[in-house]
């Protein structure tokens, strides 16, 4: 377009900047072209002073959004085409890398990133979500979400009803003029680091197949971390619901334990494991040389000291 541009768009490539900014102030911001943006603005590191050295460490990923969006949905129902948006939850919680939303004020000149970690808690206790909306600046509550409505019948891909996901208050809080404040910027760092280590051990537990994860509860924006987080384990009561993927998640830990077990000359150990190895064999399929080796490892537990 020549010579002029829509008022949103320049007011949304305003924002971008002053995002750009007060992430490449906590590390390393890498912005996605905006025609290879799929969903992910940003990717960022954390940076870490030693000396006269910095370090790059701990990745993360930002949405940004501006404060009049004041939410993000994720999901939904396209009723024209009578189908539910399944592949953006399934894309939202797929991810390898922590993912924080960042809403950008530009009156202020300033940027919020908020924590995604709670929607964990939605995901293992409701299975297919129909659509996920996050709502920063409310306090989280109860379960950490509420039924907005059920938007249709229709249960295919999804449970038919759209959630609304509160975030809490921003992890971190910085306007362009503080990207120079070096404690300001080492505490934002700070609280951040701790918190992409426990999204890391959710997105590692997901991958387990294992319904457990954690989050920062009742942290101050910019404020120094306390050595404490919210935990939960979740669990379906549909009948099968869940447990064979964690069974199959198990069977290699079961069989390299026991195979050490065995290594060490440890039959009380190999025995007591012993039940929980015969059930995953009984449910689900694991390859053959890894049943071998669990058998191998019974038989050999059996025999006596």
């Amino acid at each position: 377009m020549v010579a002029r541009l829509p008022l949103n768009t320049r007011s949304g490539d305003l924002g971008e900047q002053f995002a750009q900014c007060v992430l490449s102030s906590l590390g390393i911001a890498t912005q996605v072209p905006r025609q290879n943006d799929f969903g992910v603005d940003f990717h960022c590191g954390l940076v870490r002073e030693k000396g006269n050295c910095v370090y790059v460490e701990s990745s993360y990923l930002v949405q940004v959004k501006t404060t009049k969006d004041r939410t993000v949905t994720y999901g939904g129902y396209e009723k024209d085409k009578d189908q539910w948006r399944s592949f953006e939850i399934d894309w939202l919680f797929s991810q390898d890398n922590p993912l924080l939303l960042g809403f950008v004020d530009n009156a202020t000149q300033s940027l919020g990133l908020y924590s995604t970690s709670i929607m964990w808690v939605l995901r293992y206790l409701k299975g297919g979500v129909g659509e996920l909306q996050f709502i920063p600046d409310e306090p989280i509550a109860g379960d950490g979400f509420r039924d907005r409505e059920r938007i249709t019948d229709s249960r295919e891909n999804s449970d038919g009803v759209a959630y609304d996901v509160p975030l809490g208050k921003p992890l971190v809080h910085l306007s362009v003029a503080q990207c120079e404040v070096r404690g300001l910027l080492s505490q934002a760092r700070d609280i951040l680091r701790v918190h992409n280590d426990f999204e890391l051990k959710n997105i590692a537990y997901r991958r387990l197949g294992v319904h457990y994860s954690q989050w920062l509860p009742g942290y101050q924006t910019n404020g120094p971390v306390e050595n404490y987080s919210g935990s939960g384990m979740w669990w379906n009561d549909a009948r099968g619901a869940n447990t064979d993927p964690q069974l199959k998640s198990m069977a290699p830990i079961v069989a390299t334990l026991m195979s050490n077990y065995a290594a060490q000359g440890r039959r009380e150990e190999v025995r007591a494991l012993t039940g929980t190895a015969i059930l995953i064999l009984k449910s689900v399929h694991v390859a053959e040389y890894m049943e071998k080796r669990i058998r191998e490892c019974i038989d050999w537990a059996g025999k006596g000291d």
